[in-house]
């Protein structure tokens, strides 16, 4: 697999958190006036798929001088994302979130992904993995452990590290568990920022901050899990890694918001 990408002089552009605030400003005006979601999963699929998309002229602008370069692999879909005159010997390896159902490093996820790489210094390679309903779990799981393999065949595991949001999170966690199982080298770290790791909905934060999640709101959790997990069952630790072992574990940062 080559998945080398080329570097170019680059600048960091700094920006404020204006615009996301009005991203979650504009999902909430959009989830009042567009009323009650369909309960028909394929229909709630769709809806919360155009939603997502309405709310993307409100993301922040990715910088324009910085590398998205899609990688060449055969068994997933990837991209290398950093600076451009980055020369770095640590990698990212980094998961989007979007509730396993939407979501794309390139087109959600880009401008974030810049600004860790450029926070880490590192090279970012950000796995495009398949989507529910289309691809069901354990697909993307599959996918983002294969993508790992393939970096161990270029870094040792000292310099790789893995993170993701959401659902991102929630693969990041699940292929770690993985790893540990199977004996494999695991990253030299890992993080996780509010990460998916409960299909079955038992924790108390779902009913807590139910009137606070606007891209996957509470009560579409396990109609959008069902989707997800096909013949699996919601507390299978690769799709919930709360319920899984993290023994051997690298240093690890969890990120949640209140």
């Amino acid at each position: 697999m080559h998945i080398a990408a080329d570097h170019r002089n680059w600048r960091v552009a700094r920006r404020g958190s204006f615009a996301a605030v009005l991203a979650r400003l504009f999902l909430r005006i959009l989830q009042r006036v567009s009323g009650p979601l369909p309960s028909d999963g394929l229909a709630l699929v769709a809806q919360l798929r155009a939603r997502y998309e309405q709310a993307l002229r409100w993301f922040p602008k990715p910088d324009p001088a910085t590398v998205c370069v899609e990688a060449h692999t055969a068994r997933y879909r990837a991209y290398w994302m950093h600076a451009q005159a980055l020369r770095s010997d640590h990698v990212l390896l980094y998961l989007h979130g979007g509730g396993y159902i939407m979501g794309s490093p390139h087109r959600t996820h880009r401008d974030l992904i810049n600004r860790l790489s450029a926070a880490a210094q590192a090279k970012v390679f950000a796995v495009d993995y398949s989507k529910a309903p289309e691809v069901p779990f354990p697909a993307a799981l599959d996918e983002v452990l294969a993508a790992y393999e393939d970096l161990l065949t270029e870094y040792p595991a000292s310099a790789i590290a893995v993170g993701g949001d959401s659902a991102g999170g929630g693969l990041t966690l699940a292929m770690v568990q993985k790893l540990c199982a199977a004996g494999r080298p695991v990253p030299a770290a890992i993080f996780a920022m509010s990460p998916c790791t409960d299909l079955t909905g038992s924790g108390a934060s779902v009913v807590a901050n139910a009137q606070r999640d606007f891209v996957i709101p509470a009560e579409t959790i396990g109609t959008v899990g069902a989707l997800y997990l096909g013949q699996a069952a919601a507390d299978d630790p690769g799709a919930s890694p709360l319920f899984g072992d993290f023994r051997g574990f690298p240093p690890t940062l969890l990120q949640v918001g209140s």
